[in-house]
């Protein structure tokens, strides 16, 4: 149905326009979001929880890398060693070295095997955060859908001047006959039950008036205008039945301008081409106008239709003139109905959070290149995936009609500043060089030449991920740059400690089981 039908009335979206539906992983976002009652706290608590269940895993790869360091500590005068005497022979230092690390029990295997799992959890988060991010978006407009309707049935119920239209419950029509007669435009018109409202032929003038975008229907007598397309076509259908009469059906049908049923005319401006050659057509032919060449002058003259063209223009004036009216009302309503749907946007705590005051919509990504609101709605269904309900382009644009400044892009207009994109590339930064640190002594000594491919690897590694992470903060909403950003300081602190008491709880354990396995046959220096 029409959300705005300036003819009829205004239509009411009490229920919204359905919902997207979540998996499990969204609705347990959305059920610590409302627990918390702030989005921005809420995506917090959520990576800290999420955090404390993978806990187990991430602390076993951050115990195993660095008790791997202090391995890789211990066996360095042994591998240095190494380097120096098979510095000419790569393949076998890697063998010799492999035997090392398998007599010091150095696995690298037991440091990688939990971080999989963490990079699977990773992509699930991602792609329960772009569903909830759809779903909470869509509640916007459902919410905004509702205020847009308390306004209407407020309005309908506190003035009366609306009423429900009874071929449609949904839908509130103008009560004529109060507001006409409470706003004073009753002076215009005559009622009577049979025709209902119909303007006042003296005042025509003062109706022209007071109504400026119909004065075209009258002219400088204040008389129906007799030029005017609109009006003029009103009798076209009586006219076409005067070209059928004076040409003949045989005729018409067997150049093909007749319908099926012989009853209408398919193109009158080739019938009156064809036979302007005719008296009785060409009568009525004007060659200064080839798509329409009809002289209606003419018509009305030596038509005898002037008598029809008194009755249907004025029945379509008197339209013209009752929605003028009823439109002022609809106008006034239909401003304020869009106040409040754009007063539910920006109250609303599922678009803001008071941790990211700058950003207008959470589930949008932090740029001034983008809008806290698609421009328009075939941006916004592509956002959703064509998820959209019963939300049409009509219901899109009128309940946002208030809110240009939303749809804007631009450092003081559009949805962000790169602050969260900024911090989740400088988090996941800090992330890779503190681990880059902790392995220090595995890039050195895990090639022959001193580590030197596996550290440019290292190195890549080092700013590949803070850019992969910058590019998924730009793709996805400000929502998950917030998830990945805690998640980094999180991951950042967790390596602190764990490197903090791994080195302080098993130093001492390493060193003396790797002079034991020393003090045998084998490779290594005896200590």
């Amino acid at each position: 149905m029409d959300f705005i039908n300036l003819l009829a009335g205004i239509s009411v979206y009490g229920d919204g326009f359905g919902s997207i539906q979540l998996n499990w992983i969204g609705r347990v976002i959305q059920w610590i979001i409302s627990l918390v009652g702030d989005v921005g706290f809420g995506i917090i608590l959520f990576t800290v929880v999420l955090k404390l269940i993978t806990l187990a895993p991430d602390i076993w790869s951050r115990v195993s890398m660095k008790k791997n360091s202090l391995k890789m500590e211990l066996m360095k005068e042994d591998l240095e060693k190494l380097q120096k005497q098979y510095a000419n022979d790569p393949k076998l230092y890697q063998q010799k070295m492999m035997a090392l690390y398998k007599k010091n029990g150095y696995s690298a295997f037991s440091a990688c095997l939990p971080s999989i799992i963490t990079i699977v959890v990773f992509i699930i988060v991602i792609n329960a955060f772009s569903a909830y991010s759809n779903s909470m978006n869509f509640e916007v407009y459902n919410g905004m859908g509702k205020a847009y309707t308390a306004v209407v049935v407020e309005e309908a119920e506190n003035t009366g001047y609306l009423v429900k239209d009874s071929k449609n419950e949904k839908t509130y029509v103008i009560n004529q006959e109060k507001y006409f007669t409470e706003s004073g435009k009753a002076e215009y018109f005559d009622y009577s039950e049979e025709k209902g409202y119909t303007l006042k032929k003296d005042k025509y003038g003062a109706f022209k008036e007071a109504y400026p975008a119909l004065a075209d229907y009258f002219d400088e007598e204040n008389k129906l205008n007799t030029k005017n397309a609109e009006l003029l076509s009103t009798i076209d259908k009586d006219f076409r039945q005067i070209l059928i009469q004076k040409i003949g059906k045989e005729t018409l049908k067997a150049d093909g301008f007749l319908n099926e049923t012989e009853d209408d005319i398919i193109n009158v401006a080739g019938v009156m081409e064809k036979y302007k050659d005719n008296p009785d057509v060409g009568k009525f032919y004007n060659a200064d106008n080839p798509e329409n060449p009809i002289n209606y002058e003419e018509v009305l003259k030596k038509g005898d239709l002037s008598g029809k063209f008194e009755i249907n223009a004025e029945n379509l004036v008197n339209e013209k003139a009752k929605n003028a009216v009823e439109n002022e009302k609809i106008s006034e309503i239909r401003e304020k109905a869009r106040n409040a749907a754009r007063e539910s946007y920006i109250k609303t705590r599922i678009n803001k959070s008071y941790i990211t005051p700058w950003i207008k919509n959470i589930w949008i990504t932090d740029s001034p290149f983008s809008t806290a609101i698609p421009e328009s709605f075939a941006k916004l269904k592509s956002s959703l995936r064509n998820n959209t309900g019963t939300l049409t382009e009509e219901d899109y644009n009128e309940i946002t009609a208030n809110l240009a400044d939303y749809k804007k892009t631009g450092f003081k207009n559009g949805n962000g500043w790169f602050i969260l994109i900024a911090l989740s590339i400088l988090t996941m930064l800090g992330t890779q060089l503190i681990m880059q640190k902790s392995q220090k002594a595995q890039m050195q000594l895990s090639t022959v030449d001193g580590g030197g491919q596996a550290a440019m690897t290292s190195k890549m590694m080092t700013w590949m991920m803070p850019i992969m992470f910058g590019i998924f903060a730009f793709l996805y909403s400000a929502s998950f740059s917030l998830y990945m950003i805690v998640s980094s300081l999180l991951s950042m602190l967790t390596t602190f400690l764990i490197n903090f008491f791994v080195e302080k709880s098993f130093k001492g354990k390493i060193e003396k089981e790797m002079r034991e396995k020393a003090s045998k046959p084998g490779y290594g220096k005896k200590r």
